[in-house]
């Protein structure tokens, strides 16, 4: 059983403080014929309770982009990359429009210049672009740390949960055990409120 699943079975209050509160409705169980004394395995049971609260409250709080602060900047920077190459296309298309439809007695001068343009224009393009992928790159390790990191923790939560839930149904099984015996006991003394109280305890399990 999920531990979710005990704690909505058991409700507000902790097992511990259902059972007193038996114990003060019921005498008999606070006589030494009661034995072993069940205290300790219920007073664990609510503490691995209490202690899978903590383990989902550090998984709420648990923040994958340790990085950002530091990839807020690249992004900044590769964002600006390309909008100067967006601002190198305009440029280029503006020029070879403009070169093309003015009136030249040379064409070759016309040619030249076009062709310098976009050779320039490609250097510039491909220095960007080589810049944007450095940066990217250095954003690409910072979110492979944040990953790596984020399911390093989500592994260690989800671990310890189910060693939670592990220990949780051993401790349930000693106390039905234990319960058990308690209920033999009281069928030995005719007390069937007594075995009642008890079976009705169980449910908080």
């Amino acid at each position: 059983m999920s531990i979710p699943a005990r704690k909505k079975k058991l409700g507000n209050g902790t097992l511990l403080d259902a059972w007193k509160q038996l114990k003060a409705k019921n005498k008999a169980l606070a006589t030494p014929a009661y034995k072993p004394d069940i205290t300790p395995f219920l007073a664990k049971y609510d503490q691995d309770l209490a202690l899978f609260d903590k383990f989902q409250t550090h998984k709420d709080d648990m923040e994958p982009l340790g990085n950002d602060k530091q990839i807020e900047p690249l992004a900044k920077k590769i964002g600006g990359h390309y909008e100067e190459l967006k601002k190198l296309a305009s440029q280029w298309e503006t020029h070879i429009k403009n070169t093309s439809s003015t009136a030249s007695r040379d064409l070759e001068d016309v040619l030249t210049d076009q062709f310098e343009f976009t050779e320039n224009e490609i250097q510039t393009r491909r220095a960007l672009w080589q810049q944007i992928i450095g940066l990217e790159d250095q954003v690409l390790s910072l979110q492979r740390k944040d990953l790596e990191r984020f399911k390093s923790q989500n592994k260690g939560v989800a671990d310890g949960i189910r060693k939670l839930e592990d220990q949780c149904e051993t401790l349930a099984s000693q106390i039905h055990q234990v319960v058990g015996a308690y209920q033999k006991i009281a069928i030995k003394q005719n007390d069937d409120d007594t075995v009642d109280a008890l079976r009705t305890f169980l449910d908080n399990i």
